[in-house]
Protein backbone atom coordinates (compact mmCIF):
# COMPACT_ATOMS: atom_id res chain seq x y z
CA UNK A 1 0.00 0.00 0.00
CA UNK A 2 0.89 3.63 -0.59
CA UNK A 3 0.15 6.31 1.80
CA UNK A 4 -0.80 10.24 0.59
CA UNK A 5 -0.44 12.11 4.23
CA UNK A 6 -1.80 15.59 3.83
CA UNK A 7 -0.91 18.10 6.77
CA UNK A 8 -1.66 21.74 7.08
CA UNK A 9 -2.62 22.91 10.48
CA UNK A 10 -4.46 25.88 8.07
CA UNK A 11 -5.46 23.99 5.31
CA UNK A 12 -7.03 25.92 2.75
CA UNK A 13 -10.50 25.19 1.41
CA UNK A 14 -9.06 24.39 -2.10
CA UNK A 15 -6.53 21.82 -0.67
CA UNK A 16 -9.80 20.59 1.54
CA UNK A 17 -12.45 20.66 -1.71
CA UNK A 18 -9.54 18.84 -4.14
CA UNK A 19 -8.90 16.16 -1.47
CA UNK A 20 -12.47 15.35 -0.88
CA UNK A 21 -13.55 15.44 -3.96
CA UNK A 22 -10.07 12.77 -5.00
CA UNK A 23 -11.72 10.20 -1.99
CA UNK A 24 -15.50 10.65 -3.62
CA UNK A 25 -14.63 10.18 -7.59
CA UNK A 26 -12.05 6.93 -6.23
CA UNK A 27 -14.88 5.26 -4.30
CA UNK A 28 -16.77 5.47 -7.46
CA UNK A 29 -14.26 4.59 -10.15
CA UNK A 30 -13.05 0.69 -10.25
CA UNK A 31 -10.90 -0.75 -12.88
CA UNK A 32 -7.55 -1.95 -13.79
CA UNK A 33 -5.90 1.00 -14.86
CA UNK A 34 -7.49 3.79 -12.15
CA UNK A 35 -5.51 3.80 -8.94
CA UNK A 36 -7.78 2.28 -6.23
CA UNK A 37 -8.03 3.89 -2.71
CA UNK A 38 -8.17 1.46 0.32
CA UNK A 39 -8.64 3.33 3.05
CA UNK A 40 -9.34 7.49 4.33
CA UNK A 41 -7.89 8.50 8.31
CA UNK A 42 -9.05 12.17 8.85
CA UNK A 43 -7.42 13.36 12.37
CA UNK A 44 -7.83 17.21 11.81
CA UNK A 45 -5.10 18.50 10.91
CA UNK A 46 -3.53 15.71 9.59
CA UNK A 47 -5.44 13.82 6.53
CA UNK A 48 -4.09 10.02 5.38
CA UNK A 49 -5.26 8.53 1.78
CA UNK A 50 -4.17 4.78 1.13
CA UNK A 51 -4.03 3.66 -1.76
CA UNK A 52 -3.10 0.46 -3.63
CA UNK A 53 0.91 0.26 -4.32
CA UNK A 54 2.92 1.38 -7.32
CA UNK A 55 6.23 1.21 -8.22
CA UNK A 56 6.55 4.31 -9.81
CA UNK A 57 5.25 7.18 -12.31
CA UNK A 58 5.97 7.02 -15.40
CA UNK A 59 7.83 10.63 -15.30
CA UNK A 60 10.03 9.23 -13.30
CA UNK A 61 10.67 5.74 -15.38
CA UNK A 62 11.13 7.73 -18.51
CA UNK A 63 12.51 11.41 -17.54
CA UNK A 64 14.78 10.40 -13.86
CA UNK A 65 15.77 6.82 -14.55
CA UNK A 66 15.85 7.46 -18.48
CA UNK A 67 14.26 4.07 -18.88
CA UNK A 68 14.02 2.98 -22.97
CA UNK A 69 11.09 1.27 -23.68
CA UNK A 70 10.07 -0.99 -26.62
CA UNK A 71 7.52 0.27 -29.00
CA UNK A 72 5.60 -3.16 -27.36
CA UNK A 73 5.49 -1.94 -24.20
CA UNK A 74 5.03 2.14 -25.14
CA UNK A 75 1.57 0.56 -27.24
CA UNK A 76 0.67 -1.27 -24.16
CA UNK A 77 1.37 1.86 -21.63
CA UNK A 78 -0.53 3.62 -24.19
CA UNK A 79 -3.53 1.53 -24.06
CA UNK A 80 -3.86 1.17 -20.57
CA UNK A 81 -4.00 5.30 -20.19
CA UNK A 82 -6.71 5.22 -22.91
CA UNK A 83 -8.36 2.46 -21.65
CA UNK A 84 -8.50 4.63 -18.14
CA UNK A 85 -9.50 7.84 -19.49
CA UNK A 86 -12.70 5.97 -21.61
CA UNK A 87 -13.57 4.38 -18.63
CA UNK A 88 -13.24 7.54 -16.64
CA UNK A 89 -15.49 9.68 -19.72
CA UNK A 90 -17.92 6.81 -19.76
CA UNK A 91 -18.80 6.91 -16.25
CA UNK A 92 -19.11 10.81 -16.21
CA UNK A 93 -16.07 12.41 -15.15
CA UNK A 94 -13.36 14.47 -16.66
CA UNK A 95 -9.45 13.95 -15.15
CA UNK A 96 -8.12 17.33 -16.05
CA UNK A 97 -4.61 16.67 -14.86
CA UNK A 98 -3.42 13.82 -17.43
CA UNK A 99 0.57 13.63 -17.68
CA UNK A 100 2.91 11.35 -16.94
CA UNK A 101 3.32 12.45 -13.14
CA UNK A 102 -0.42 10.92 -12.73
CA UNK A 103 0.20 7.62 -14.62
CA UNK A 104 1.77 5.22 -12.51
CA UNK A 105 3.70 2.18 -13.54
CA UNK A 106 5.24 -1.23 -11.57
CA UNK A 107 7.29 -4.23 -11.93
CA UNK A 108 4.11 -6.08 -13.56
CA UNK A 109 3.74 -4.04 -16.13
CA UNK A 110 0.06 -2.97 -14.68
CA UNK A 111 -0.25 1.39 -15.49
CA UNK A 112 -2.83 3.54 -13.12
CA UNK A 113 -4.04 6.64 -13.48
CA UNK A 114 -3.64 8.81 -10.71
CA UNK A 115 -4.46 11.85 -8.70
CA UNK A 116 -8.13 12.68 -9.26
CA UNK A 117 -8.21 16.25 -7.12
CA UNK A 118 -9.23 18.30 -10.24
CA UNK A 119 -11.70 15.75 -11.64
CA UNK A 120 -15.05 17.25 -12.43
CA UNK A 121 -17.92 15.16 -13.20
CA UNK A 122 -19.61 15.94 -16.35
CA UNK A 123 -23.55 17.28 -16.25
CA UNK A 124 -25.54 14.74 -18.55
CA UNK A 125 -26.64 16.90 -21.20
CA UNK A 126 -22.70 18.08 -22.19
CA UNK A 127 -21.47 13.81 -22.58
CA UNK A 128 -22.97 13.56 -25.64
CA UNK A 129 -21.36 15.99 -27.55
CA UNK A 130 -17.89 15.52 -25.26
CA UNK A 131 -14.33 16.17 -26.81
CA UNK A 132 -11.81 19.18 -27.11
CA UNK A 133 -11.00 21.02 -23.76
CA UNK A 134 -13.34 21.78 -21.27
CA UNK A 135 -13.10 25.48 -19.94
Amino acid sequence: MAVKKVFDPVMSDTLLQETRNEIDVLNKLRHPNVVSILGVQWTPPELILIFERMDQSLYKLLHIQKTKLEMKHIKQVLMAIANGINFIHYNGYVHKDIKSHNVLVNSIQEVKICDFGLCHKIADKNRQNFGGTLQ
